[in-house]
């Protein structure tokens, strides 16, 4: 049996140190939380948030280059933090089925809004025989 070669290509090995450093920007975060005394809602916030917008940036992958797109998720991430916000300063604590459940909505909210916002971005208009 001979020894076959693998080759990585380099931006899978790009993914791999920016999803190293995302673990370790997590992990920093984490004890910046726990070191303040923060309470332990808003740090379910941030991750969960993370893990929504994350995940919906990664499944639209093709739109990436689209100004619009980029738009369309600020607002969507301005609301939800406003949204999620106003709903924690009434909360004593957040448990985590609460969160596990709230990311699978959000997520798949997230990822259908922005398919409707932007289904049409990014298209060129064919000319029709009436712009002739």
């Amino acid at each position: 049996m001979g020894c076959r070669m693998v080759l990585v290509k380099a931006s899978r090995v790009a993914d791999f140190g920016a999803y190293i450093l995302i673990a370790f920007a997590f992990a920093g975060l984490a004890i910046l939380f726990a070191n303040r005394n923060i309470d332990p809602k808003w740090m379910a916030l941030v991750f969960e948030s993370a893990l929504v917008f994350g995940s919906a940036i990664v499944s639209q992958k093709g739109k990436w280059r689209l100004l619009s797109f980029w738009v369309c998720l600020a607002f969507i991430l301005l609301a939800h933090l406003m949204l999620f916000s106003l709903v924690l300063q009434h909360l004593e604590k957040v448990r985590a089925m609460w969160v596990g459940l709230a990311f699978v909505i959000e997520t798949v909210l997230v990822i259908e809004i922005l398919e409707r916002l932007t289904v049409n971005a990014g298209r060129l208009k064919r000319p029709t025989p009436s712009d002739r």
